[in-house]
């Protein structure tokens, strides 16, 4: 994938609202994926309601602390009746 279109992904991720979206969803901070991604917690703030949009560098590891959020958050489900079920035992 090149990385124009990997900056359209970011870029739509936070207009869209759903990098915002994915952070709350995984209960993480602002200063956690900040500092996952290597910048100031106010710069993710405006990728995430669209009023800035992340250089490549930082576009491409915003991206992938997003998808790796987003595979948590939906495999906490999961997860989580998984060790109820070893409990119950």
């Amino acid at each position: 994938m090149t990385s124009l279109t990997r900056l359209a992904q970011a870029r739509q991720l936070g207009f869209s609202g759903l990098g915002r979206s994915i952070r709350v969803a995984a209960r993480l901070s602002l200063r956690d994926v900040a500092g996952w991604v290597g910048v100031d917690p106010a710069t993710v703030y405006r990728w995430e309601t669209g009023r800035s949009n992340p250089v490549p560098e930082h576009a491409e590891r915003w991206l992938a602390a997003l998808a790796e959020l987003a595979d948590l958050v939906t495999a906490a489900p999961e997860f989580s009746r998984r060790l109820e079920e070893r409990t119950d035992r």
